[in-house]
């Protein structure tokens, strides 16, 4: 889906498209520079660390249903805000209710809805930047170790409780 806006993208702006963990040994894209890596854990952050821009886009591809794309996790989203990059998602299932829409992230859906989201960031340094950093923000004010520790654990004596009451 994202292929045609990326290549329009790329007659209008300069701009490496980074791929890390496709599972492929090759990605060619007529007009766009394409970075492709091998996932690796110890280099995950250092990778996140060198994009300006993420990509999160959710499709209907191959097995994949709506079902299952409504569970997916938005963890990704969690991921680009808490390392301060901007980024643009598909409002799909938990990905819609994560940061918020205009200030953490654009959310886009159509292919115009994506080029004009894109062209902003790539544009905009500053506008970039100042994104980022309320994303960073908002990760550190809602995902941290402890707060979801916090709530798995709060989650975990309710059931545990429930269970309690029923026995």
């Amino acid at each position: 889906m994202l292929f045609p806006v990326l290549q329009k993208l790329a007659r209008n702006y300069d701009f490496t498209l980074k791929i890390v963990g496709s599972g492929r040994d090759k990605i060619e894209l007529d007009g766009v520079k394409i970075e492709n890596l091998d996932w690796k854990l110890e280099r995950e952050l250092e990778d996140f660390q060198s994009l300006d821009i993420g990509l999160y886009p959710i499709t209907v591809v191959g097995n994949a249903n709506e079902d299952w794309l409504v569970g997916k996790s938005g963890f990704k989203a969690i991921q680009y805000m808490a390392i301060g990059i901007p980024f643009v998602v598909s409002p799909v299932g938990v990905c819609a209710e994560i940061g918020i829409e205009n200030e953490t992230h654009f959310s886009a859906v159509t292919e115009e809805q994506w080029y004009n989201s894109l062209s902003i960031l790539l544009e905009l340094f500053k506008e970039r930047q100042e994104m980022g950093k309320k994303g960073r923000e908002y990760a550190l004010k809602h995902y941290t170790v402890s707060q979801q520790t916090d709530k798995i654990a709060n989650i975990l004596l309710e059931s545990f409780e429930g269970y309690q009451s029923k026995t």
